[in-house]
Order: C-alpha cells, then sequence, then structure tokens
C-alpha cells in the first residue's frame, strides 16, 4: 500500500509539472508579458516552480533556487513578511530560463516515490506549514495546476494555442 500511495502521488506531482511545461513550450512571447490581476505570466510561472521545487523537498538543505532566482522572484502580489509590502519586480525572468527550471523540477520530482512513507507522514520541513509533506504535496499539485491554467487562460485569450489532451 505505501508503495501504491508512494507512486500515485509522485506521478500526479511529475503530470501536473508536465501540464506545466507544455504550456510554457506553447506559451508566446506576447503571452509571457501578459497580465492576470496585478501578475504577469512570467511572474506566475515562475512562482508556480519554485514553490514545486520548495516543497517537493524533504529538508532545507535540498533547495537551492534557480541561478537565476533574485530576492523575492517567487512572491506574487505582497511579500507573505512583515511589513507584508507590495513585491515590485522590474526584471522579467526570461521564458527559456524557466522553462528549463520546470524541466529540471520535473525530472527532480521522479524522487517523491522513492521518499519513505515514514517521512511523507511527519510534519514538513517549512515552519510556515503545518501539514505532513504527503499533504503538501497534494496541496502543491493543485497549485501547480490553478496556475498552470491561469497561463492557458492567458494563452488563450490571446492565441488560438489550445492545451493538449
Amino acid at each position: 500500500m505505501d508503495d501504491m500511495v508512494r507512486s500515485i502521488i509522485g506521478s500526479q506531482y511529475g503530470a501536473a509539472l508536465g501540464m506545466l511545461v507544455d504550456t510554457l513550450e506553447n506559451c508566446c512571447e506576447d503571452v509571457w508579458h501578459l497580465s492576470s490581476g496585478n501578475n504577469p505570466c512570467w511572474k506566475i510561472a515562475y512562482h508556480t516552480v519554485f514553490y514545486a521545487h520548495l516543497y517537493m523537498c524533504t529538508s532545507e538543505d535540498e533547495f537551492s533556487p534557480a541561478a537565476f532566482h533574485y530576492e523575492d522572484a517567487q512572491f506574487l502580489g505582497t511579500s507573505p513578511y512583515p511589513p507584508f509590502e507590495k513585491v515590485r519586480l522590474d526584471k522579467p525572468i526570461q521564458q527559456s530560463d524557466v522553462l528549463n527550471y520546470t524541466k529540471h523540477v520535473l525530472e527532480s520530482s521522479r524522487k517523491i516515490e522513492d521518499i519513505p512513507m515514514n517521512v511523507l507522514l511527519e510534519p514538513c520541513v517549512w515552519p510556515w506549514i503545518d501539514r505532513t509533506l504527503l499533504e503538501l504535496l497534494c496541496m502543491s499539485t493543485r497549485h501547480i495546476q490553478h496556475h498552470t491554467a491561469q497561463i492557458q487562460m492567458l494563452a488563450q485569450v490571446r492565441t488560438e494555442w489550445r492545451p493538449s489532451a
């Protein structure tokens, strides 16, 4: 049963990241700079993959952000830390950088199936999240899907592209 649970959560996490890769590969330059709410597509995409990567880690030492990361690049809207100021990111991250990082995270996500069940059932290592790693991976899967759909919606409004089945 433990193997089945690990296999299911690993494959679903990977499938969600695969949808994001497909979306980013088909996202044209015009869409990359369009906004949904107050956030441009590039910011939504980087936020999504940054947290997908962070939340699949089983220790703080295991995580390091992408080489192109800069301070607060992962946040949407306001900083989650006092004084909760609006995050201003004037330097867009290149689509190819986010796509390559997403592919790296997708490849790394294969390790989820190897995480021992007792580790999946322990509290995650991130002190601001009161969940087990297993529940965090489920929540993160939904998070990836939510933002992938946001990017797809922007692409569909601007182009005739439709996600593959």
